[in-house]
């Protein structure tokens, strides 16, 4: 969550020649070091922040409550012990979801400390928990913290110069010119590994057809919702429609409000869920398929209802807006076009193939 909201919207360069010509040198540029401790202690300020915001206020309203209630000390405790239960959930979270560059502040100290700058060479790699990162023979290196992968591509060979101790990537250098073909057929697999297809399916929807498995696979998470509000709707108007129903055939408008405000609820949840089936079914079973090329980026929104809040992840490709998972998310590479296999009512993402790399990226 903090690499969201700190990091994931800033973008790097890291084959900047300015910080490359340094490493070279074993030298460690200032903007270098000015990123790494950015990206270590702005998830902790966060943390700060929410607890000077959530725990202190609560911690002297519960103060106010103790020295001004007839109360006997020992009932308030439960009560007073609400923030400290609070800021551990917060302090636990932010451990849970802290970046890596956090978890290994303190060797990254070291290695600004001493210079500790090495060279190897590697090649991007992806996994869905992981994301991005170089894979350097048996070493995996961490990527600084940024919207994109710093202007690397898979598929291509680097020169990396990174961190010893903390293993954490200050820049790269390319190795010969860009191997379009490479970089398509790597980044084709890692768009199928995070978006839950695979090259069969990509190449049914290619061709406009959608594979039985891709089809079964969308009814179930796609229908799911209206499938469980329908049953439940039943659940809660049935005993309420037979108690009524059987008690007697006179009723007052008294003895009729509750059922009829209860109707309309479950109603209205029960047609919201067969809209929404439907929409989705008649997507599914139309057999048509639409698709659309052009260069694409990544957006997140924030979506606040109430005290919670939920972060929604997107591709936009010429307009269009494919909701998707995080980890797919993570896996779009800004600036490349991609071709994008969809259905047309719901815009539901199917497939995704880069189709053009710029020799200039």
């Amino acid at each position: 969550m903090f690499n969201q909201i700190f990091n994931r919207q800033n973008t790097i360069n890291l084959l900047d020649p300015a910080d490359l010509a340094a490493n070279r040198q074993g030298q460690i540029t200032e903007t270098q070091k000015k990123r790494l401790a950015q990206s270590m202690w702005q998830p902790l300020m966060l943390t700060s922040l929410i607890i000077l915001l959530v725990f202190i206020p609560l911690l002297l309203l519960n103060a106010s409550l103790f020295f001004n209630t007839n109360r006997a000390p020992g009932s308030s405790l439960p009560f007073l012990l609400i923030p400290i239960i609070l800021i551990m959930l917060i302090v636990f979270g932010f451990l849970a979801s802290a970046s890596g560059l956090l978890r290994r502040a303190p060797a990254i100290n070291r290695d600004l400390r001493n210079q500790a700058v090495r060279q190897t060479s590697g090649e991007l790699a992806f996994e869905r928990k992981k994301g991005y990162y170089i894979q350097a023979g048996e070493r995996q290196l961490l990527l600084p913290p940024s919207r994109n992968t710093g202007g690397l591509l898979p598929g291509q060979h680097y020169a990396i110069y990174y961190l010893d101790e903390s293993e954490v990537v200050l820049s790269a250098e390319q190795f010969g010119a860009i191997n379009e073909q490479a970089v398509k057929t790597s980044l084709r697999h890692i768009l199928a590994q995070a978006n839950n297809f695979t090259e069969e399916t990509l190449q049914a929807n290619q061709r406009g057809e959608i594979p039985s498995e891709q089809r079964n696979h969308l009814l179930i998470t796609k229908t799911a919702p209206g499938l469980v509000l329908l049953p439940i709707t039943l659940v809660m108007l049935g005993p309420m429609l037979f108690l009524n129903t059987t008690k007697n055939l006179s009723f007052s408008l008294a003895d009729l409000a509750p059922f009829l405000i209860i109707l309309l609820v479950f109603g209205g949840i029960a047609i919201f869920g067969i809209i929404f089936m439907a929409r989705y079914l008649m997507d599914i079973f139309s057999a048509k398929i639409e698709q659309v090329t052009a260069p694409a980026r990544k957006h997140s929104e924030v979506r606040s209802s109430g005290r919670s809040s939920h972060t929604y992840y997107y591709y936009i490709i010429n307009e269009l807006k494919f909701q998707v998972k995080h980890t797919a998310y993570n896996a779009l590479i800004d600036g490349l076009t991609y071709r994008a296999y969809y259905l047309p009512r719901t815009k539901t993402l199917l497939s995704i193939e880069p189709i053009d790399v710029p020799d200039n990226y």
